[in-house]
């Protein structure tokens, strides 16, 4: 008798125990099946989001969607060695500020370093092969145009407007010059010399050559410090925006609107007579900002797929260097993010993502 209660007593202890164990792997199996469907739910709610709006922070990879062609971003080469050109551009920008405190610095000589801005006209009409802002030469080099050019020049005063009439050989490669006298209208900018080396440096480089040197070498240290910045800048170039988030595009163009209204009010002008002054329409300002919007996709998409998130230390790093707070101001993060909603726009931890992703791609790139 014994022997036949403890039998059930088993049976019945087993029956509990397997009804406790199917509750638990059938309510298990409802719940993953439940968390699966509401990651899928969250999945499609950020796709769906992320066509009509970006939120702020959150990534998307939006070339899943079909949004976003992404070009090539990791083991770019960059060439970090400047060319003679960009020496003497870098150089020349410096002179400007020179230009009165040099001896006979305001009038070119012939061996100079000049920028200049020139405008050729043929028949009267202007021509862009004849034109071009910021050309860099060496004056008596004969490096643009011919002799009779390059002699108009010397003796003209930096920062006035004059007309050189120069004449054309009859063979000049170039047929629609060729016989011809052309007018140029020119303005020296700047100029630069052993008396402008010297100077600029307080008789640290004594010459051109010595300062050419010494300018090339700043150049290339400069070059590869901004490496991020300038594969960001030639990634963008070759990514394809085929669909707009169209909400984040109408207030990235907000955005840049809320910041030219900012500054006109401040020059005491009009919005419109703001950017008219900048030589700008309203059609830039939203080709600006889709510029923004496309730089944000860009970023969040390489996030994703490279596993990179913003942290908190980062997001406040990148905030100072890009506000440059005085010393008075309050630098604490919500202070900074506040003052950045106000200024510039209502994506910061977008735009500071962008950093981030400069810094890795400048990490990941080859340097010549």
């Amino acid at each position: 008798m014994k022997a036949k209660k403890k039998a059930w007593i088993v049976i019945i202890v087993l029956a509990v125990i397997g009804f406790c164990v199917g509750f638990y792997f059938g309510y298990k199996g409802e719940k993953d099946k439940q968390e699966q469907t509401n990651t899928q739910t969250r999945t499609q709610e950020k796709e769906i989001r992320a066509q009509g709006e970006m939120k702020d922070g959150e990534l998307v990879d939006y070339t899943k969607n079909n949004m976003l062609e992404l070009g090539k971003y990791k083991g770019r080469t960059v060439t970090v060695t400047p060319t003679e050109t960009e020496v003497y551009q870098a150089i020349l920008l410096e002179a400007e500020d020179w230009k009165k405190k040099v001896a006979d610095g305001e009038r070119v000589e012939k061996g100079d370093w000049i920028s200049l801005d020139y405008e050729g006209y043929v028949d009267d009409q202007p021509s862009d092969d004849l034109s071009e802002s910021g050309a860099v030469i060496q004056v008596g080099a004969g490096n643009l145009f011919n002799a009779a050019f390059e002699r108009g020049l010397m003796g003209l005063k930096l920062g006035e407007t004059y007309n050189l009439n120069v004449t054309f050989a009859e063979d000049d490669a170039d047929p629609d010059v060729a016989g011809k006298t052309i007018t140029f209208s020119v303005e020296v900018n700047a100029k630069f010399n052993d008396a402008y080396a010297k100077k600029m440096s307080k008789n640290k480089y004594p010459n051109v050559k010595a300062y050419y040197e010494y300018a090339k070498a700043k150049e290339e240290k400069e070059n590869r410090e901004g490496i991020g910045d300038t594969v960001w800048e030639d990634l963008l170039k070759e990514c394809n925006v085929k669909k707009y988030p169209e909400g984040s595009r109408k207030q990235a163009y907000k955005d840049q609107k809320r910041s030219y209204q900012v500054f006109a009010k401040v020059s005491g002008q009009s919005y419109e007579e703001f950017i008219g002054a900048l030589g700008q329409t309203d059609e830039d300002i939203q080709s600006s900002a889709d510029d923004q919007v496309k730089a944000r996709m860009t970023a969040k998409t390489i996030a994703i797929k490279e596993g990179l998130t913003l942290s908190d230390a980062d997001y406040e790093r990148f905030l100072l260097a890009f506000l440059e707070p005085e010393e008075e101001e309050d630098k604490t993060l919500k202070a900074m993010e506040k003052r950045y909603l106000e200024e510039q726009s209502c994506y910061p931890r977008d735009d500071m993502l962008i950093e981030l992703v400069k810094e890795y791609l400048g990490k990941n790139s080859k340097m010549k």
